[in-house]
């Protein structure tokens, strides 16, 4: 049978017609659409998580540190593990780890963070703020405090400057999800006011659940081993698989290789 559009006159004061189209012309039609459809599911399915890593030099994780070559940091920490595990993460940042002594840099394209090296958390939210504001990643990891703890500051104005520092992000990236870690441990490291790291310490949780409604508190440094440091602050190979491993489920990512 011939497939073409047939007209049909229909009886009655005005002679209405009606327009018949054959089967093939919706079909074509929806073959037409299609991409319109597809298109939209593709680009939902290839959408990338931006994670941004606020801190210090934990974050920024350079690797010209004391200790063995085998207990010396990779390039980029844990970051580069969940990187290589995640390809749905995108890192965001303005910060790029290079090596100081060689210039090296490290063995994956993904690395933009916010790490500032000896910086407390006053300098951290001066320096990182506006690009937050301007990237507004949907997930932000920070560390934070652990200078203030290294300079003997005093607890509660370190605490305070978290809990301002927290509302800012807020304030200027509502969508933002914000994880806070807990300071990394010190082991065997004299340098250190033990009193002020543990007030600073033992004071996060509370000033976290200030700011419940977008933020939440997350051990990723801690631990009974003894093998996660390697100089008495800054994370060694295992240390960095540990936090890729924690911060991976906060994310609600599977388990880093």
């Amino acid at each position: 049978m011939e497939n073409r559009r047939t007209i049909e006159t229909v009886p009655g004061e005005n002679q209405t017609k009606r327009e018949h189209y054959p089967a093939w012309g919706i079909v074509s039609l929806a073959f037409l659409l299609l991409p319109v459809i597809v298109a939209p599911i593709t680009a939902m399915t290839k959408h990338k998580t931006r994670v941004m890593c606020v801190g210090d030099s934990i974050t920024a994780s350079v690797v010209d540190l004391p200790g063995s070559e085998l207990n010396r940091r990779q390039l980029g920490g844990f970051r580069r593990l969940l990187a290589k595990s995640e390809p749905s993460i995108q890192f965001v940042g303005t910060q790029h780890t290079i090596e100081n002594k060689t210039g090296e840099k490290p063995d994956f394209d993904n690395d933009l963070h916010e790490g500032y090296p000896g910086q407390t958390i006053a300098s951290i939210e001066a320096k990182s703020l506006p690009n937050i504001e301007r990237l507004q990643p949907d997930f932000i990891l920070l560390t934070c405090g652990t200078n203030n703890a290294h300079k003997g500051m005093n607890p509660n104005v370190t605490l305070e400057d978290l809990n301002r520092f927290l509302g800012e992000i807020h304030e200027r990236s509502p969508r933002t999800r914000i994880f806070v870690s807990d300071l990394p441990p010190i082991q065997g490291n004299s340098s250190w006011d033990l009193p002020t790291w543990q007030a600073i310490q033992d004071g996060i949780p509370a000033i976290v659940s200030k700011h419940s409604s977008y933020a939440d508190y997350e051990i990723v440094w801690r631990s009974d081993e003894k093998i996660t440091c390697i100089d008495g602050i800054h994370p060694n190979p295992k240390g960095d698989e540990l936090a890729a491993f924690r911060w991976a489920q906060a994310l609600g990512l599977g388990t880093p290789d």
